[in-house]
């Protein structure tokens, strides 16, 4: 090829030689890195196998432990019956008692609650701060807006 110019015949059949050659040779180079890798994975095939066992055994348990219902002899959840007295009068008379202000203030969240019931946050300084609520919605008056 050193001798012939581009287009001449000589040229054209050194041209396919290679061509053929390199083919050849993708080939058997395709063969053997898909060799080593097959062997470079049935030598670490234990591992693998070990460590999807593995993986798979957590993700079971954690399954387990979060789709389990509790029971009511946990020690976790505690399960309450909730009397809130003549008209809920009693648990609102607590509440604000507990919590020291009359009326009480907050702000409204943006959380989906039951129909005709809205989320709250109190507002108020001290034990209440921060506490979270689904109240009524007509217990609730708008009193204006934060930026």
């Amino acid at each position: 090829m050193r001798n012939s110019a581009p287009g001449t015949p000589l040229y054209e059949l050194a041209f396919r030689k290679w061509t053929a050659a390199n083919d050849l040779i993708s080939r058997v180079t395709n063969l053997g890195q898909f060799l080593a890798l097959r062997n470079e994975f049935k030598s670490q095939q234990g591992n693998l196998f070990s460590l999807a066992i593995i993986v798979i055994a957590t993700l079971g348990g954690y399954a387990l432990l979060m789709g389990s219902k509790p029971d009511d002899r946990s020690d976790i959840t505690r399960r309450i019956i909730f009397e809130p007295g003549a008209g809920w009068s009693d648990a609102a008379t607590s509440l604000a008692k507990a919590c020291g202000g009359d009326p009480l203030r907050g702000v409204m969240l943006e959380k989906k609650s039951f129909e005709g019931w809205v989320s709250i946050r109190l507002a108020q300084p001290g034990k209440c701060g921060g506490l979270e609520l689904s109240v009524p919605a007509p217990l609730v008056q708008l009193s204006g807006s934060t930026p």
